[in-house]
């Protein structure tokens, strides 16, 4: 930027004459520098003020100064440069001062926005905590009803185990029949299931029917303590959950213009946590397994009582139930698995047939873009051959090198993924004859079970039960 014009607030300025117009010099070397005098033919007057105070006239030519006596310490030259030098700091002063109130009234309306978000993202976890702390205050509220049912449960059966007491006799020679048949399973069948464990259970169940009613009533003695020990856990979390509800939801109430609140300086250095979110989740959670664990143990347990009572009643028939319905169970699990691998083979010689299609496709593509990439590679190749200035990197050249890379990219996760689908391809092959292999033994175990053991097990004879309601 340029200024033009001159200041006339010095002492030393007056308006001078009219002088002739002479070429000046325009260079602005210091060498070249010449001061100007008017012709000695003219006569001027002037009225200019000394260094040492008061105004000197004088007419004609002025008296040659001693340069050793010269006052004069800088040239036109360097009080030119002078003033733009303070021009252009000027203009960056109030620059900087612009720029300084722009940035400043952004940052005043940044800081603001961000207080509202931070306020209502505050206000928005509030509710999240609220509705995750009513949310786990309704399950172990659940959970401790199902644990005081299952605990009047098992405490009535406990009394229901005291009096009961029968003799039993098993046919022993059906059971190791059975079990003797389902020795020949193979493979991964060859599993010791609950079938398995009922039968020997009622092949020793004769001989061990009073000490195994002494054994439940242990038992239930100790799964009522364990029940109560975690409804106990329940109960105590229950009420942890519900003060905390009430204090989150005051919390979520408050604004900023809410009377009461108040500076707390250093409060937020203050951690007193003892938990993250993943830890009380998981505390609660832990809470709830645990008697979701034990209600489970304590049913399980029930459930195995009974079929004790039933031992100890009429263990013939009451065992000929409980196996024939493990029987049932197994064959039901081994035909729905049986037909599930049946499935999982059809949709995998269906995926063979898409693979080797998806090989195809891309093999088909890695020779489509062949043509693209020896094109733009001859291309790249012509133009290297531009003489002198003319080899420019210009817009085509890098176009052309992206162009390139582009295609070799795709050319590269084209073969990876070729690669890939062979791979693919083999495993597919590997599981369908897995799967053959497997459907095979599936169809030998539901021969043996569905069969062999369910056709001798036909002949079981009845017995009457007796339960100890009495």
């Amino acid at each position: 930027m340029e200024y033009l014009g001159s200041t006339s607030s010095a002492a030393y300025f007056h308006t001078a004459p009219q002088r002739p117009r002479h070429p000046i010099n325009e260079t602005t070397m210091r060498d070249s520098y010449r001061s100007y005098r008017p012709p000695q033919h003219h006569s001027l007057v002037y009225s200019h003020k000394v260094p040492w105070g008061g105004c000197v006239e004088s007419g004609g030519d002025l008296p040659m100064l001693n340069t050793a006596r010269s006052f004069s310490h800088h040239t036109p030259e360097d009080w030119f440069r002078s003033n733009r030098a303070h021009y252009q700091q000027s203009d960056a002063c109030r620059r900087n001062a612009e720029k300084l109130w722009v940035d400043t009234s952004q940052m005043i309306q940044s800081k603001e926005q961000l207080t509202r978000r931070a306020q209502a993202e505050t206000d928005q976890r509030l509710g999240v905590r609220i509705d995750d702390i009513a949310h786990w205050s309704s399950e172990l509220n659940f959970e401790l009803e199902q644990m005081s049912k299952e605990s009047e449960l098992l405490q009535h059966l406990k009394r229901r185990l005291c009096r009961a007491l029968q003799e039993i006799e098993g046919p022993l020679q059906m059971a190791q029949e059975c079990l003797f048949h389902r020795q020949k399973r193979m493979g991964i069948d060859l599993v010791k299931d609950l079938v398995e464990k009922e039968l020997v259970e009622e092949v020793i169940g004769i001989k061990s029917s009073r000490e195994q009613i002494r054994r439940f009533i242990d038992t239930s003695a100790k799964q009522l303590e364990a029940n109560r020990s975690a409804q106990h856990g329940l109960q105590r979390d229950l009420s942890d959950k519900q003060m905390a509800y009430q204090i989150d939801a005051r919390c979520h109430r408050l604004r900023s213009a809410t009377a009461g609140i108040n500076y707390f300086p250093g409060v937020d250095r203050m951690d007193l946590s003892i938990s993250l979110p993943e830890s009380w989740a998981k505390c609660s959670d832990n809470n709830i397994l645990r008697s979701q664990r034990e209600h489970s143990v304590s049913a399980r347990l029930r459930g195995e009582a009974e079929r004790a009572m039933e031992l100890a009643s009429r263990h013939m028939w009451s065992q000929y139930n409980t196996v024939n319905v493990a029987f049932a169970n197994r064959i039901h699990e081994i035909a729905s698995a049986k037909s599930k691998l049946k499935t999982h083979l059809d949709q995998t010689v269906q995926q063979i047939f898409q693979t080797e299609r998806t090989i195809s496709q891309i093999e088909r593509a890695l020779r489509e873009k062949e043509g693209p990439l020896k094109l733009a590679q001859t291309r790249m190749e012509e133009r290297t051959r531009r003489p002198n200035f003319e080899l420019c990197r210009d817009p085509p050249h890098l176009k052309l090198v992206e162009e390139i890379h582009s295609l070799q990219d795709t050319v590269r996760t084209l073969r990876l993924g070729l690669t890939e689908a062979r791979r693919t391809l083999q495993d597919l092959v590997n599981t369908k004859s897995l799967l053959e292999s497997d459907l095979s033994r599936k169809a030998h175990s539901l021969f043996i079970d569905q069969e062999l053991c369910m056709g001798l097990r036909r002949i079981y004879p009845s017995t009457p039960r007796l339960l100890g309601y009495t």
